[in-house]
């Protein structure tokens, strides 16, 4: 009875990930959401192009409403250079603190400032994959990770906990951010595990599309498990 009650967890559970919740590619010429509604985003200036969404100093996006509790946040740009002091910010959680994403004179960090991210080199103009996940739950996969193109490179419970509904792309709140491209932005509500990471990286899978033979386990699973609920009920 314990070993399939246990069983029965561990398939529910793994059936409980990140949900894809708001979805841009701006790649095809459109800043419409492809995954859902709810939030509102607004492009501050700039042109969409076939390399993505272009802009200028100050002409960043602004996502509203695009994240509550436990969230996963995905964008792949590029910048064009640092700003004069050699900070630029890629991602903000609010315009009353510099809390989120920078790159400090070619390295990745969190704000609050930690330090540079070792292993996080971010070269202005290069297309770059950067996933942010945050759960309030140290039990969830653990406060905040960092992916860089795939690869985990910090995990921290002191950094990004202050998140508000709404996220800013390269803002220039504090004058220190650059031009660049956005070449697109996904949200999630949860956090990805490190397989969905792998689907939305290295898979180009942002709606997280499980793989037929995924299916075909998953499938499996549940056929295994029914006898199993069964006998619980009785």
């Amino acid at each position: 009875m314990r070993k399939s009650a246990a069983l029965l967890v561990l398939l529910l559970a793994a059936s409980a990930d990140a949900i894809w919740t708001h979805g841009y590619d701006f790649t095809s010429g459109s800043a419409a959401d492809q995954a859902g509604t709810g939030a509102t985003l607004t492009l501050l200036g700039g042109s969409l192009t076939p390399a993505g969404y272009t802009f200028g100093v100050g002409q960043g996006a602004v996502l509203s409403n695009a994240v509550s509790g436990d969230y996963s946040v995905h964008m792949v740009f590029s910048y064009a250079g640092l700003s004069p002091n050699g900070w630029t910010e890629l991602l903000g959680f609010n315009t009353t603190s510099q809390f989120g994403m920078w790159i400090d004179h070619g390295w990745l960090f969190g704000y609050p400032y930690t330090g540079r991210i070792p292993n996080a080199q971010v070269a202005p103009n290069i297309v770059t994959d950067l996933i942010v996940t945050h759960s309030k739950d140290a039990g969830k996969i653990g406060g905040t990770n960092i992916y860089l193109n795939g690869t985990l490179v910090k995990n921290t419970f002191s950094v990004l906990t202050i998140p508000s509904a709404s996220l800013y792309f390269f803002p220039n709140t504090w004058k220190q951010t650059s031009g660049g491209t956005l070449v697109r932005i996904d949200t999630y509500s949860g956090v990805l595990t490190p397989g969905q990471v792998t689907m939305v990286d290295d898979q180009n899978n942002p709606g997280l599309v499980p793989e037929p033979a995924s299916m075909l386990l998953f499938g499996t699973g549940l056929a295994l498990v029914a006898p199993l609920v069964r006998r619980l009920r009785h």
